[in-house]
């Protein structure tokens, strides 16, 4: 950050110089994103292309060696990030770095399936608090199994009564694939005495969460299942 707020200020040639920072982290691909602008002359097209290599300077006159975007492109890059830089319409420099976050190598695939698209709400917005998670959602039986051909959740939450394929006949086909037999489930449902319960028992499902739902309790059972 010291480097290029350095090269910042000394890019400003006029009396009404503004350097900004803006800092912000994306949960999509859990990366934490820094940016720094400023409205002074912008990178000279010259030397443009090789700003981020030693001794590339065109700031000699004011004592500038040329190190400073090169040890600040290595210290990112020794992180996993990136950099890089766009010269602004109307003058000025912004450069941005992105940052992977411990979210982004470890972030744990959840599907989330229920045919009522208020319940599924309630779940996603419940499990994007702890912003540690990947999240999909399936409306019914149907659409969830042909996602777990492809997506791989870590983690599925399954509603028991659901139209044409219910969570039952989800996870026969769960146990019949070798490929998602050890897939971890949570089961979801607003009848905890149900008889099917006791089929998706002896099937080896037997983490059920009642509605409504308990948040605090839905969020400890789901780490605790991760954490296996």
């Amino acid at each position: 950050m010291l480097n290029i707020l350095i090269n910042a200020v000394q890019s400003i040639d006029h009396p009404k110089g503004e350097v900004s920072i803006q800092t912000g982290f994306t949960a999509k691909d859990g990366r934490v994103h820094l940016r720094i602008s400023d409205n002074g002359r912008g990178i000279a097209p010259a030397i443009a292309d090789r700003i981020f290599l030693p001794f590339v300077t065109d700031k000699q006159s004011q004592g500038g060696t040329g190190l400073g975007l090169s040890v600040t492109y290595s210290l990112v890059k020794a992180h996993g990030g990136e950099i890089g830089f766009e010269n602004r319409a109307g003058g000025g420099t912004m450069f941005t770095v992105l940052l992977p976050t411990v979210l982004k190598r470890e972030a744990a695939k959840i599907l989330v399936v229920d045919d009522d698209r208020m319940v599924r709400q309630i779940l996603l917005e419940a499990l994007a608090i702890p912003r540690r998670y990947l999240l999909e959602e399936a409306a019914n039986g149907i659409e969830a199994s042909i996602r777990l051909g492809t997506y791989r959740p870590d983690l599925l939450l399954l509603d028991v009564f659901m139209p044409e394929m219910d969570g039952l006949e989800v996870c026969r086909n769960i146990k019949a694939e070798p490929a998602l037999a050890g897939m971890k489930v949570i089961i979801t449902t607003g009848f905890p005495g149900h008889p099917k319960l006791d089929e998706l028992a002896a099937l080896g499902f037997a983490h059920v969460l009642a509605k409504p739902f308990n948040i605090p309790l839905l969020l400890q059972m789901v780490q605790t299942l991760l954490e296996k």
